[in-house]
């Protein structure tokens, strides 16, 4: 369903939400904060992102360096130890900063040298061993990514990149999701409190159901060789 479908279907949903009680204004912002919530939950957008390694640098914020970022995906982060001409990309260890701290405790001091781990500090990435050497678009990330506002009609809250007047086919079941969410909200607004809760627990039900159908590979999870288990390569 595109903006306008969803306008329409949210009043639909609650006829009591008159538009002097949910202003358009406000139901476009509950819907596109529902899509939000959606994408978050259901990581319904993977995105695959280069960014510059800077040298001496062990902080990269992933607000400026990734576009609309809303979280890594267990495939982590990337280092190119090659070049640009002769790309050499080796997975970086996820950890914690607690991680660093009890095993690395001099990790802030540490001399630059070849990244071999990461940790995520809030909107921060923080590189360990921070890089000796800078190269452009020497990092690759794979992250979740949030979708862009709607504000036209014909706009659609999962979309092309580029284009969003175009549905990402597979992701039209969310359309549910987000007027479950947005049809708790409107009751909250309008004072009916417990009706709000449960709705909310109806869309928390509903979107966990949902991230596993839009993330199934079925051609994926009928391949025998996608079961083997090898060892993890590089440095810990």
């Amino acid at each position: 369903m595109n903006f306008g479908n969803l306008k329409s279907l949210a009043r639909a949903y609650v006829p009591t939400a008159r538009r002097s009680s949910v202003s358009n204004t406000n139901l476009e912002l509950l819907l596109n904060e529902a899509v939000r919530d959606v994408a978050f939950r259901t990581e319904a957008i993977k995105k695959r992102e280069k960014f510059n390694v800077v040298a001496e640098q062990e902080e990269y914020n992933t607000s400026l360096v990734l576009t609309r970022f809303a979280k890594m995906t267990k495939e982590g982060l990337w280092w190119n130890a090659g070049s640009a001409a002769s790309p050499d990309w080796e997975r970086l260890y996820p950890r914690t900063v607690k991680y660093l701290d009890r095993h690395y405790p001099t990790w802030r001091n540490d001399d630059s040298s070849d990244p071999e781990r990461y940790a995520q500090f809030g909107d921060l990435l923080i590189i360990h061993n921070k890089p000796d050497t800078s190269l452009s678009n020497g990092f690759w990330a794979h992250f979740v990514q949030y979708p862009e506002v709607m504000s036209a009609s014909t706009h659609f809250p999962f979309h092309v990149d580029g284009d969003q007047d175009t549905e990402l086919s597979r992701c039209m079941i969310l359309s549910e999701s987000i007027l479950l969410y947005t049809e708790s909200k409107i009751l909250k607004i309008l004072g009916e409190k417990q009706e709000a809760i449960a709705k909310m627990n109806e869309y928390k039900q509903d979107v966990y159901e949902k991230k596993l159908l839009v993330n199934d590979s079925e051609d994926v999870i009928q391949d025998s060789r996608t079961k083997m288990r090898g060892p993890y390569v590089g440095k810990c």
